[in-house]
């Protein structure tokens, strides 16, 4: 599979990756290494509901590593409720992925979701 040079700069331009600590952080964790894809997706939210940092850990694929850097570079400055728009398909055509890497697109809204809820 040929990836787009948007992907491509997502996977090699990673500014995202680590970890949060501290009043008003949210962590989730999805996946397992036994499945192939495990993430750790972290995010500061203030007051006004507005997510300042995200940061990202992750083992597995490309397509997870590029997806959670994209993920953390769209929420960054944006309210929880536009996070909440953002879907598994928009992810795909964000990132010009192929419609097979479903699962993992899955796999990263459903991060996101977790990290958000109330």
């Amino acid at each position: 599979m040929r990836y787009s040079e948007k992907f491509l700069n997502y996977f090699y331009q990673s500014q995202h990756v680590g970890c949060l600590k501290g009043p008003g952080v949210k962590k989730t964790t999805v996946g397992s290494v036994d499945q192939g894809d495990l993430l750790e997706l972290y995010l500061l939210i203030d007051d006004r509901r507005v997510i300042q940092q995200a940061r990202f850990k992750a083992y597995g694929s490309a397509v997870l590593i590029a997806g959670s850097e994209y993920i953390c570079s769209y929420l960054e400055g944006k309210t929880v409720e536009q996070g909440r728009a953002l879907s598994s398909d928009q992810l795909l055509k964000d990132l010009q992925l192929p419609p097979l890497k479903i699962h993992t697109a899955t796999l990263l809204t459903r991060a996101l979701m977790e990290c958000i809820k109330e």
